[in-house]
């Protein structure tokens, strides 16, 4: 995703909507490996303040895909007929706990960002 944000640039905003539920919950995943890569790209395309930005941006629609991801069973999650009952509970475990530490993060994020905002917005009336 890294290589794509940076290549495309400002282009991704049309679709940042759309990637960005999926690649934040990414950064949560229960395998560090998936997860660190995810929190690579996302660090890369979105550095420092940006990322919170792009969060705040498209909150609607990060809470919306991490809803969705609570709302899943574990028969929506894969195939009956090629996974067991055990593979299908284990993936949903994996979705649903990533799907709570995500919405936690984004939480705490948006909570920080709305601070943030309203200290610069008392700052600026201070100077004035």
């Amino acid at each position: 995703m890294a290589a794509v944000g940076t290549a495309v640039g400002k282009g991704l905003l049309p679709q940042l909507k759309a990637l960005l539920g999926p690649w934040y919950l990414a950064c949560f995943d229960p395998y560090p490996d998936a997860a660190g890569a995810a929190k690579r790209s996302l660090a890369e395309v979105f550095p420092g303040r940006k990322q919170a930005d792009a969060l705040l941006y498209c909150r609607t629609e990060v809470l919306a895909h991490i809803s969705s991801c609570l709302a899943a069973t574990p028969q929506s999650l894969g195939d009956a007929r090629k996974d067991t009952p055990e593979e299908l509970e284990e993936r949903y475990e994996r979705v649903t706990a990533a799907s709570l530490a995500a919405a936690a993060a984004l939480l705490t994020t948006l909570q920080q960002q709305a601070q943030q905002q309203e200290e610069e917005s008392q700052q600026q009336q201070q100077q004035q």
